[in-house]
């Protein structure tokens, strides 16, 4: 009877902790999206597997203008990330919201991918 307990509660808990992953895209050297999670997916409204292939700036337009391997220009998103900066991002119904970017480079990669982790900001 413990056994049956404790294999029921094993999913709940795994749909707990997935359900609280960060929404997180992976970009390539060319600024398109190489791996959205399933809280990615969800946030901006995409069908599963959906958003691979599309430009990170279709989902955040102000990253439109940036290149990844122009080091100077991302630079400039990372520093307005890490000061709290909002940016605006559209969902696959181009309905806008705010969300913060945190941008962290991929050190295991040569062709310079980077991680873009997607929050909302939290209203009060």
């Amino acid at each position: 009877m413990d056994t049956t307990i404790q294999t029921s509660a094993a999913p709940n808990r795994a749909t707990e902790l997935k359900s609280k992953t960060l929404p997180t895209l992976t970009i390539d050297s060319n600024g398109c999206i190489s791996h959205a999670n399933n809280s990615a997916e969800n946030l901006f409204d995409y069908p599963s597997g959906e958003m691979v292939g599309l430009h990170i700036s279709s989902v955040v337009p102000a990253l439109e203008e940036i290149e990844v391997p122009d080091q100077r220009s991302l630079g400039l998103v990372r520093y307005l990330s890490r000061c709290g900066v909002s940016f605006t991002a559209h969902d696959s119904k181009r309905q806008c919201f705010p969300c913060k970017l945190s941008i962290i480079a991929l050190h295991d990669s040569r062709y310079g991918s980077y991680r873009v982790v997607v929050t909302k900001p939290e209203s009060h």
